[in-house]
């Protein structure tokens, strides 16, 4: 549910502000960098055809394609496509999600 927070978050502060630097989102969501461009890379994969998440240089800006999708998922709409409740879908997305980075993970940043 801590994703499904995450996204909601970032949306909302990228709706408003246009644009929000790295440093920025990471105040928001109480997360490093790294947690970051990695809630960023999920939340673009799970907007696909509504909006996108533009980055340059620790800047990212909101592109929206469709606006009245947009208002659906920040009225509730993006719990159902974070839907989580299942442990193996769980621990299939985290495996997914650390594999990708490729790096090191702090435990805290995959925690929730």
């Amino acid at each position: 549910m801590a994703l499904v927070v995450r996204f909601t978050q970032i949306l909302e502060f990228l709706v408003a502000k246009g644009q929000a630097t790295e440093m920025q989102l990471s105040h928001l969501i109480k997360a490093s960098e790294q947690t970051v461009r990695s809630v960023m890379t999920q939340l673009n994969q799970a907007l696909e055809d509504v909006a996108v998440i533009t980055r340059d240089k620790k800047m990212y800006r909101l592109v929206v394609k469709d606006y009245d999708e947009l208002a659906l998922l920040l009225g509730g709409g993006i719990k159902a496509i974070a839907d989580f409740n299942s442990s193996d879908k769980r621990i299939a997305y985290i495996c997914k999600v650390m594999i990708e980075l490729g790096g090191y993970i702090l435990i805290d940043d995959i925690a929730d």
